[in-house]
This record gives structure tokens, C-alpha cells and sequence, in this order.
């Protein structure tokens, strides 16, 4: 097998039907210099690969007896890859066909410009069944979450694209990453904010990329939840603490000056949610608090690191910012 020029890894858990299709859709591609990690992430029963899967030389199938969560799940995996490009594919997506060979004539724009990140085009739903356009890439708000403009244009700078299938330069990430991808902290949700803030900060780009398409089916394995409010009690405090995570480690104190007041309207109005309406639920608060507090000498140590090395002033990072 010749080196590959782009590295998938997909993550599954319980979707068999939608892990294949997504499998299927790598198979599918125009341009055949790709390889595949999927891992198995404590699926029950076992996912079981077809034959002619497991024939193709371009696919490893790795398991995990239990569940790693995504950071850790996403790593294992990540570890194998080879490829100039690195997609880590959420098993509910199905990528077009052309997604490889569209990607590789990014390559040299995206080492010349110092592009770590692109955003791929992604719809809600599937090829047979269109909901609309889903995201074409976030940008950061003032309460430190994300949100999306339909309205973009191709190539405009964004902070980060959909988590589900968004591709980075293996060069950016290695830079920003030597160990390991993304934070293993992370158990599920924020782990792709925290590895785009690291690639802002050493001067790396996230860029909209039109020509990047792929279909997703929107919280497949959690629910089909569409609010981080209305997700499964047992992801709740994750997405939480996740969050505080983030402004922790991300957030100078010059930072905060700004986002300081908007970050404190939501937790405000999150925990108001919460005590009245049950959305998140107060226990998830606590586990989430706790699970921090827990993690805070490892947190203000890589808020040291972080902001020591960080290229990105106060002010441009304001430029990524919609929606104050």
C-alpha cells in the first residue's frame, strides 16, 4: 500500500447500520490514497466488518473492550495515521464522494498560509434525504460557544469546523499536539474547541472550504438531541465541565475582561435553566464542578503553558468572534 495522502479514523459505538454507511462512503472515494482506522469503541455486540472490508488493505479495525469516550476513543486511532490530512469522522456521517481528492488540492495552500484547519460543507441528514445545511464552519462567541453562518463564503476564516467530519493538517496538529491529539480530559464533547484554540494560538488558520461535503445525521449517538440542554443526563456533565475546561485553559485574564460578562450571562442563565426548568439538570452541575476542581492543578498548569506560548493577542482573537 503507497503512503496515504488523507487519514480517517471513525469512531463506533452501537450505530452499526450508520458506521458501514459511513465506511462505505471512504470506500467510495474518487481518489483511492486514503486510509481508515476504525475503532471499535466498546460496541456490544462487537462491530463486525465485511469481508471485502476486511480484504482492504487501506482499513484496520481496532476494539477497545469498554467505552474510552471520544478524546481517548479518537486517539487510539490517530496514533496509526499517516496521511498529510487527518479526519476524524463521527460514525453518523456520509462524505461525498470527491471529499479526498477535493481535500488534496488544498495541500500546498494550506502549508504556504499556515491553514491547520479546513471546514468542510456539511448538510443535515443523508444523499437520499437532505434536511438542509447544517454548518459551514463555527465561529466563537462571546459565551465561548459556537455558532454557524449559513452565509459564508469559501475560504473565509472561521474558528473551527463541524466536529463531525472536519479535516486538519497532520503538520498543524503534530506541532500543536506531539503526544496526543486531542486532550484525553475530554470524555466526550469541547475536545475539538480546546485543539482549535491550541491551533489559533501557534498561529495556524481554520479556513471555510465550499468544495469539502459531507452529510450528517445530527446527534446520532446521543439521542438525536439538537441542544446541548437536551442531551442524555449522563453527557451532561461533561459538556459542562468541558466548558469551564476551555475558558480555563484558553481565556487570559485580559480575555476575560472582555467575554468576562457574556460568559456570565449564560452560566447565569444555564444554572437559572437548570433550578426552574431541569435543563441541565442540577446534579449534572455538581459532577461537572467536581469533576474540574478535581483536574485543577493539571488545568492551571496548561493554562501556563498555553498562554506562555501563545501567538494570538486579545484583539485577534476578537476577529473570530460573532454574535457578542
Amino acid at each position: 500500500m503507497s503512503e496515504p495522502h488523507v487519514s480517517f479514523v471513525l469512531l463506533a459505538w452501537n450505530q452499526p447500520e450508520l458506521e458501514l454507511r459511513c465506511l462505505a462512503s471512504v470506500r467510495a472515494q474518487t481518489d483511492p490514497h486514503w486510509q481508515l482506522v476504525v475503532v471499535d469503541n466498546g460496541s456490544d455486540p462487537p462491530l463486525t466488518l465485511p469481508e471485502e472490508v476486511q480484504q482492504d488493505e487501506r482499513i484496520r479495525l481496532r476494539r477497545s473492550d469498554r467505552n474510552l469516550g471520544f478524546a481517548v476513543g479518537m486517539n487510539l486511532g490517530l496514533r496509526e495515521a499517516k496521511g498529510e490530512f487527518l479526519v476524524p469522522l463521527n460514525g453518523d456521517v456520509v462524505l461525498r464522494e470527491d471529499y479526498v481528492a477535493e481535500l488534496r488540492t488544498r495541500y500546498d495552500q494550506c502549508i504556504a498560509e499556515r491553514i491547520g484547519a479546513l471546514a468542510p460543507l456539511v448538510y443535515r441528514g443523508t444523499p437520499e434525504d437532505p434536511k438542509g445545511v447544517e454548518c459551514k464552519g463555527w465561529y466563537l462567541r462571546g459565551r465561548v460557544s459556537v455558532i454557524s453562518d449559513e452565509q459564508m463564503i469559501d475560504g473565509a476564516e472561521v474558528f473551527s469546523g463541524s466536529g463531525a467530519c472536519g479535516a486538519y493538517l497532520a503538520q498543524a496538529v503534530r506541532e500543536v499536539s506531539p503526544q496526543e491529539v486531542f486532550d484525553p480530559s475530554y470524555y466526550a464533547y469541547g475536545e475539538d474547541i480546546d485543539l482549535h484554540f491550541r491551533l489559533h494560538y501557534a498561529g495556524w488558520q481554520c479556513r471555510y472550504a465550499e468544495s469539502l461535503a459531507g452529510w450528517h445525521r445530527v446527534s446520532a449517538y446521543s439521542g438525536g438531541a439538537g441542544s446541548a440542554l437536551d442531551q442524555k443526563a449522563s453527557l451532561q456533565p461533561y459538556i459542562l465541565a468541558n466548558r469551564v475546561r476551555n475558558i480555563t485553559k484558553h481565556l487570559s485574564w485580559r480575555d476575560l475582561i472582555w467575554f468576562g460578562p457574556p460568559i456570565l450571562v449564560t452560566e447565569v442563565g444555564m444554572l437559572l435553566s437548570s433550578i426552574f426548568l431541569g435543563r441541565p439538570r442540577f446534579a449534572s452541575y455538581r459532577k461537572a464542578y467536581s469533576a474540574v476542581w478535581a483536574d485543577r492543578r493539571k488545568l492551571l498548569a496548561q493554562r501556563r503553558e498555553i498562554q506562555r506560548g501563545r501567538r494570538m493577542s486579545s484583539r485577534e482573537l476578537r476577529t473570530l468572534l460573532r454574535g457578542i
